[in-house]
């Protein structure tokens, strides 16, 4: 079996593989002429579909960024004043008489505009009904969106908008994207002159690392894109609650009537337990010492009786001292 070796020229594109990445966006400023450019494009095309990639991405100036802007704006009708990607988001909290009612009207008039419902938290207390709905909302019809969501409402308890411009975060990444392309073509290029299996198998490993960056960017493009083009607005529906209507659903004879009759019960209980307490164990405790105690206040009164008993009196003196 003969292996067949790799051209001197083949070598050298590989080792200066590198340096291509790195020098393709800026090579693709600089002027050239028209054969040049068409047989670059025709060397970097792709074998898989027979048809040139895009071209290599040349750094970002202000006339190159406003170009952009404007084709990614005709694309993505977020802001069509400037060619602006702007991704909106929002919360409404809304209070109506009826949730129940409200909420097919609000999915309508969001279907009407051509958005959708996106998720749907919906909670029932019983006595009222409350639901957390979002909505996916086409950029250019925001704003009649959010008036249409607040007249269906009684009263607007909280309102908040934010907005976020990524104009410049896409640009870069349709760069990105564009080099890496280029280096992808490169690499099918280099792989195509290899003769080795080994040098085959590295330039593969290299082209596949490429082609997973690729499908990175480009799903990040795609994100940022499909959120500029469908804002996302959070409504929260609520019902008002009565004061009094409060107090009375949260009130009941029977519960009352059940606390009483329990502290009575504990009451009792806590009472019986005292005197068994002071039965079992006070008695063998303090009735020794009472009956001590006892003994001797009675031994001491008996002892204080007699001896009052045995003393005599002392009388007055006779007049003139005579004995009987």
């Amino acid at each position: 079996m003969r292996t067949r070796t790799i051209p001197s020229r083949g070598r050298r594109a590989l080792i200066l593989l590198p340096v291509v990445a790195l020098l393709a966006g800026a090579c693709s400023s600089a002027a050239t002429p028209a054969g040049d450019g068409d047989e670059s494009r025709a060397r970097l095309s792709m074998t898989e579909n027979q048809r040139p990639e895009a071209p290599q991405a040349a750094p970002v100036s202000g006339e190159s960024l406003a170009g952009v802007s404007s084709d990614l704006g005709a694309e993505n009708p977020s802001d069509a004043r400037d060619g602006a990607l702007i991704i909106r988001t929002g919360q409404l909290e809304l209070e109506v008489k009826d949730v129940g009612v409200s909420l097919p009207k609000a999915r309508d008039l969001v279907e009407d505009l051509g958005g959708y419902v996106s998720a749907s938290d919906e909670i029932d207390y019983g006595e009222w009904l409350a639901a957390t709905i979002t909505y996916r909302i086409p950029a250019d019809r925001w704003q009649d969106a959010i008036d249409g969501l607040r007249g269906l409402s009684d009263r607007v308890t909280r309102e908040a908008t934010q907005a976020q411009e990524v104009t410049s975060q896409v640009v870069d990444l349709k760069a990105r994207i564009a080099n890496l392309r280029a280096s992808e073509a490169a690499l099918i290029e280099i792989m195509d002159g290899s003769g080795s299996i080994e040098d085959v198998l590295a330039v593969q490993q290299r082209l596949s690392e490429v082609r997973g960056e690729i499908e990175q960017l480009v799903a990040q493009q795609q994100d940022l894109e499909g959120r500029a083009s469908l804002a996302t607005l959070t409504v929260t529906w609520t019902s008002p609650v009565l004061a009094v209507a409060t107090t009375a659903a949260g009130w009941d004879v029977a519960s009352v009537i059940d606390e009483a009759a329990a502290q009575t019960v504990a009451a009792g209980q806590w009472l019986v337990s005292a005197l068994i307490w002071l039965v079992i164990v006070g008695l063998p405790v303090l009735g020794i010492p009472l009956l001590l105690v006892a003994a001797v206040v009675v031994v001491v009164r008996r002892r204080l009786g007699g001896r009052s008993m045995t003393t005599p009196a002392a009388g007055p003196d006779a007049p003139g001292g005579a004995a009987a």
